[in-house]
């Protein structure tokens, strides 16, 4: 790799990236190509070449934790008023931490195909489980594998796992909501969840598990199910508790990361943790570190009946559940801030700070009452679009300090393709962090009528609020956002002073011109995508 003079700290002044205006197709030619939107071939999909300069000597060990759900309106070091990130503010001084980072899409599955794929949502087409990962697109897994890094995958996410396709790429992949990491039981397990759906009695999947079972050769599949059933529901359940989960995973990711350090082979490493997504049960002392909830209030609060009401409109009701659930978030992120404290100092024993670019962030943020929401699964507010970025790079880059221009989740796709020097064109929709600022963000949420639909079986009278349909928002480079919603109904902030989206200037006639443009930027992004 060719040595650039490191940018002063706190700027960036390395080359642009490769851009194409479209979406890479597969070669209809059959010779396993990707085409240009002219027909051409880009690249052969088999196997990427390093470049003739390139040696796997040159590439920094990279680590991605992603921390699911955990909104950058949580973190002290956002600003937020409770002190929840003490250690991620003592990594700061030697990392790059981007103030407005957004998310394309405000749940698990897009998010993640996006920052595999460096598209935006309605580009890659993952939006749920059912569809999964298209196999005509590249991911980020295979092209650093191709480019010499040893990629491994862990896991706490049920949704960032094989059936949804999540895995392809990763020489190794863990997924840590199972005992058991045996490939061949991971395969039939995968297998099996995707029967399932079409599966319709108790029979006709007793008869699929043995049939699969004469298929792989290991008739130990059943009691692995159902003893990982037992593990999941008491120790892996997002919804119950993942403090078992989350530990197991970050002891798998430092033992792995020595064994690389041994073999000196260059390594790419996701982590994804499940620690601040829904169930809030942080253990001791973590538990009690801003209040001693009542177990008996959390466990009002966290059953079904009311959950019906989760999305309504029973003030006193949404500020209980609101109140209280802020409070076990808020001691879920510090006991996560804890683990990456650790973690940082493992780095540090391991002599590998100087060399690694450690990424830190979010697939979304998590509703808590604001705009009468819960959860994350509808709208486009920022609480669940706003996310955490922080990205400790190798020190010869000097690349440090706080980046206040728009940057996105799948920016790290581009980010990771120029630092590998991977010879692939970048899409449009992913800008490097090294190349400066992007001009707009754009998010959208395609489909959400599995959630709806879910509230109406618990609730047939459950109202659908506009904020609940499908809907595409976009932010301006001065901080300006319009969301528009499937309804027609429209809103804009200005994010500059009121970031939590409090005040809907769509009515202002002083800004007409502004949302116009927002508007015609938003039709854009669909155009060129």
């Amino acid at each position: 790799m060719t040595k650039e003079k490191p940018p002063p700290a706190g700027t960036s002044s390395f080359p642009r990236s490769r851009c194409i205006p479209a979406v890479p197709m597969v070669n209809s030619l059959g010779t396993g190509g990707i085409l240009s939107p002219h027909g051409t071939p880009l690249l052969p999909t088999e196997t990427i070449k390093p470049k003739p300069h390139m040696t796997t000597r040159d590439l920094p060990p990279i680590i991605l934790l992603l921390l699911d759900a955990a909104g950058a309106n949580r973190f002290s070091l956002y600003g937020y008023h409770r002190r929840t990130t003490p250690e991620m503010e003592r990594l700061a001084p030697e990392a790059a931490v981007y103030r407005y980072c957004f998310t394309p899409s405000p749940w698990t599955i897009p998010s993640h195909a996006s920052l595999f794929t460096g598209l935006y949502p309605h580009e890659h087409e993952c939006n749920s489980s059912l569809t999964g990962m298209r196999s005509d697109l590249l991911v980020l897994p295979e092209i650093l594998r191709d480019m010499g890094y040893h990629t491994v995958g862990i896991s706490s996410n049920f949704l960032v796992s094989r059936p949804v396709g999540f895995h392809r790429g990763f020489t190794e992949f863990y997924e840590m909501g199972t005992l058991f990491q045996d490939p061949r039981y991971l395969e039939a397990k995968a297998r099996y969840l995707k029967a399932r759906k079409e599966l319709k009695t108790d029979w006709d999947r007793t008869k699929y598990i043995f049939k699969s079972l004469r298929e792989i050769g290991d008739y130990t599949f059943p009691i692995k199910k159902n003893i990982d059933k037992l593990y999941q529901k008491f120790f892996a359940d997002p919804n119950v508790s993942t403090v078992v989960m989350t530990r197991r995973t970050m002891r798998l990711a430092k033992k792995l990361i020595k064994r690389f350090r041994a073999h000196g082979s260059p390594f790419f490493m996701l982590i994804n943790l499940m620690e601040t997504h829904r169930a809030f049960e942080a253990p001791f002392p973590f538990n009690q570190a801003f209040q001693q909830v009542n177990p008996q209030v959390k466990k009002r609060l966290a059953d079904p009946a009311v959950n019906d009401f989760i999305y309504e409109e029973d003030p006193a009701l949404r500020k209980e559940r609101a109140d209280l659930w802020n409070v076990c978030l808020d001691q879920e992120i510090l006991f996560t801030d804890s683990l990456v404290g650790d973690f940082h100092r493992f780095l540090r024993g391991e002599n590998l700070l100087d060399r690694v670019l450690w990424i830190i962030t979010s697939d979304h943020g998590e509703g808590m009452g604001e705009h009468g929401l819960f959860d994350h699964y509808f709208s486009v507010y920022n609480e669940v679009l706003h996310i955490p970025l922080i990205v400790k790079y190798p020190r010869d880059f000097g690349v440090r300090g706080e980046f206040s221009h728009l940057a996105q989740l799948h920016d790290v796709f581009a980010t990771l393709c120029e630092i590998a020097d991977a010879p692939w064109p970048i899409p449009f929709s992913s800008h490097s962090l090294l190349n400066g600022s992007r001009d707009f963000a754009f998010a959208e949420l395609l489909d959400n009528s599995r959630g709806i639909d879910y509230m109406r079986r618990r609730k047939q009278s459950f109202t659908i609020h506009s904020c609940m349909l499908p809907g595409d928002t976009g932010i301006s480079a001065d901080l300006w956002k319009l969301i528009r919603w499937q309804d027609g109904t429209r809103e804009l902030y200005d994010l500059n002073r009121d970031l939590h989206e409090e005040v809907n200037l769509i009515k202002d006639p002083q800004y007409v011109d502004k949302a116009a443009f927002l508007d015609r930027q938003l039709k854009e992004v669909r155009d060129n995508s």
